[in-house]
């Protein structure tokens, strides 16, 4: 079984609410529901894929703090990493930040708490859960860093999180044994996808709260 969901936007609460944990339960239930019986439904696995956007790194008040409000060059998701505010922080300092606020949230940790037991719930029934995360338009800066990728793949449980800290998390992935290519949407979207995914794009601004 192939189960794909993107676009959960999982903030620290700065830039809207973020998402309730009760719907991460209520995802687990109707999944478990579907799968009921996984013998006689002959479902031996589960393919989880996180569709890019699940964290939001472009959205958030860090980037509008006090020490950032220089009128010529502020620190903004696509400044040149050499370039610090104020307070010495660059784009680097930023994101670490930003990702360290999403993961301590406590809605955040709750909700990867229903995804966990989901999780086990369905080992115990002799189902794998596999769970693959691919990168999107407002968590790309993520994929950046040694630190923040490892403090994602701890997050999210992957397996062997430790190698994320020396590798990127994929842009696309070919799932053969379903004959599915995912991507994030952005990617045909021009102006939120210039060919680079470790780089800034036009429609990065607008979705900024700068």
């Amino acid at each position: 079984m192939l189960v794909v969901f993107s676009d959960i936007h999982l903030t620290y609460g700065t830039s809207g609410t973020t998402i309730v944990p009760r719907a991460f339960k209520k995802f687990g239930n109707i999944l478990s529901d579907i799968i009921g019986d996984p013998q006689q439904a002959k479902i031996q696995e589960i393919q989880i894929v996180l569709l890019g956007d699940i964290f939001d790194v472009i959205r958030s008040n860090r980037w509008l703090r006090k020490e950032n409000q220089s009128e010529n060059r502020p620190i903004r998701p696509w400044s040149e990493p050499g370039e610090v505010d104020s307070g010495g922080w660059n784009v680097e300092r930023y994101t670490k930040e930003i990702v360290k606020d999403i993961i301590n949230h406590p809605n955040n940790i709750e909700a990867m708490g229903y995804m966990r037991q989901c999780q086990k719930e369905w080992a115990e029934k002799n189902v794998k859960v596999d769970l693959t995360y691919l990168m999107g338009n407002h968590d790309w800066l993520i994929n950046r860093y040694d630190s923040t990728r490892l403090d994602i793949a701890n997050f999210i449980c992957l397996p062997h999180p430790q190698w994320y800290a020396g590798n990127p998390f994929p842009e696309i992935f070919l799932f053969e044994g379903y004959g599915v290519l995912a991507r994030h949407g952005d990617y045909y979207d021009r102006f939120n996808h210039e060919g680079d995914r470790n780089a800034s794009f036009l429609g990065t601004p607008s979705l900024s709260t700068c």
